[in-house]
């Protein structure tokens, strides 16, 4: 019985697959091998078909991402996780060459579209709030561990009156005991205005206890009194 040509191509096809896949190991070792012997001339052949058929290459490649989003994005995340370093190093190389283009567009692009990026930032708040409250507190801890530093550093490491070294019970006393009237003048914390204005002078480092006694001893820490007696 004679075949048909369509019936013989079905049958090559059926048998080429059939060989594929039970020597996938193999044709994947020699498509690399090949691939690596002649990485030039493919690359060139493929950018010579892309130019001459460049916008059926887009319609096709614009197709292909709407069909399938997911594939997409899994396969643009293996590449990231294979290549950070190399992408890291190279927007930072674009950003330096290109900062003031880029940051002309981003002010253009921020001018146009205020109610589309207040929309996003709402939602992305909404559905991403508390790991961004843990985050928030997480980075407000370390900044004012790092601002406890930076003014010890200036300030002395130690109680001046108990000789105590260990941060955690240290704070910053007013030698003139005018730390009411001075919190009044600024909010927040008292470490940042110390930096911000550049350490200035009637300030010293005391642990709480002796800052608190102080206070309650009209002036005076405890441990002096007891040493004067």
């Amino acid at each position: 019985m004679t075949q048909t040509k369509e019936e013989r191509k079905a049958k090559i096809k059926a048998r080429n697959k059939k060989y594929q896949l039970t020597h996938r190991k193999e044709i994947a070792k020699k498509d690399r091998q090949y691939r690596a012997a002649h990485r030039k001339e493919i690359l060139e052949r493929k950018h010579k078909y892309y130019c001459t058929h460049r916008k059926e290459v887009l319609a096709h490649n614009k197709q292909y991402r709407i069909a399938h989003p997911e594939k997409i994005r899994a396969m643009q995340k293996r590449w990231w996780a294979a290549n950070r370093d190399r992408q890291q190093a190279y927007k930072k190389q674009y950003l330096a060459i290109n900062r003031e283009k880029i940051h002309a567009k981003l002010k253009v692009y921020r001018t146009n579209n205020k109610e589309k990026i207040a929309a996003h930032k709402k939602q992305y708040y909404l559905s991403h709030r508390r790991e961004l409250l843990i985050e928030a507190r997480r980075r407000g801890i370390a900044r004012r561990i790092q601002q406890k530093i930076i003014v010890f550093n200036h300030y002395g490491h130690r109680c001046v009156c108990c000789k105590e070294k260990t941060q955690a019970f240290l704070t910053i006393d007013h030698i003139n005991r005018d730390g009411s009237q001075h919190r009044k003048t600024f909010k927040g914390s008292i470490y940042p205005w110390l930096i911000h204005h550049n350490f200035p002078k009637g300030f010293r480092v005391m642990c709480y206890n002796c800052n608190c006694g102080r206070e309650q001893n009209h002036g005076v820490c405890p441990h002096q009194d007891r040493s004067k007696k």
